[in-house]
């Protein structure tokens, strides 16, 4: 801890839905300063800076199903950009209340059956999951030989479908572009890649894309 205090480390998190927040607005009598400071989306992240004296950006970020990977991103960014020497990046997704569900259900977007089968001609829908984690990243000048590294990052690219037939169509166009975006910045050719993991939205159309 004594390493990273007072550093310019940056902490960038994916929350969004705030099922325990809203649980306990339930009763308003119990609301307090606590309250806010132990979930407000803002806090959860600024107190990881704040606990461990970092003075990097501390940001967090909804961006719905891909909130985990544009906290990634911008803690790539600030690694790259100069603005911080080290970044925690993570994500967080606890299911404590049915509200969500509910409306992914009505909305068509959830499997029928709770099961996901991407890649299937069944595909009818996604399943909700939850969990947390981080992972910390650094300029790879900065690597140490006892250091335990999992991943180099050469490359990472966010974006939007833009206008498409429905807010939750995929478009292939955007995707494509996406794809040769993020090899542009990796420096990569795609014929040099021969490992790809890939998330399919459990629909048919997103998934034939």
């Amino acid at each position: 801890l004594q390493e990273v205090a007072g550093s310019q480390t940056s902490v960038s998190i994916g929350i969004g839905w705030s099922d325990y927040l809203r649980l306990q607005a339930r009763n308003w009598s119990q609301l307090d300063e606590y309250t806010a400071m132990g979930n407000g989306n803002d806090f959860a992240v600024n107190r990881l800076s704040y606990l461990f004296d970092l003075k990097g950006p501390s940001v967090s970020v909804d961006n719905g199903c891909t909130s985990g990977l544009s906290a990634l991103y911008l803690a790539c960014q600030s690694l790259w950009a100069g603005e911080a020497s080290l970044a925690l990046a993570g994500g967080v997704s606890l299911t404590l209340l049915p509200d969500r569900t509910i409306m992914l259900s009505k909305a068509g977007l959830l499997s029928g059956e709770g099961r996901c089968k991407t890649l299937d001609a069944q595909a009818d829908g996604f399943v909700r999951g939850e969990g947390a984690g981080i992972v910390v990243l650094k300029p790879l000048s900065h690597v140490r030989q006892s250091d335990r590294v999992y991943a180099l990052i050469r490359g990472i690219a966010v974006s939007h479908n833009g206008h498409n037939e429905w807010i939750f169509a995929s478009s292939q166009v955007a995707q494509e572009a996406l794809l040769r975006n993020a090899y542009r910045k990796a420096g990569l050719n795609p014929s040099e890649v021969d490992y790809i993991e890939l998330n399919g939205t459990g629909f048919q159309q997103g998934d034939t894309i």
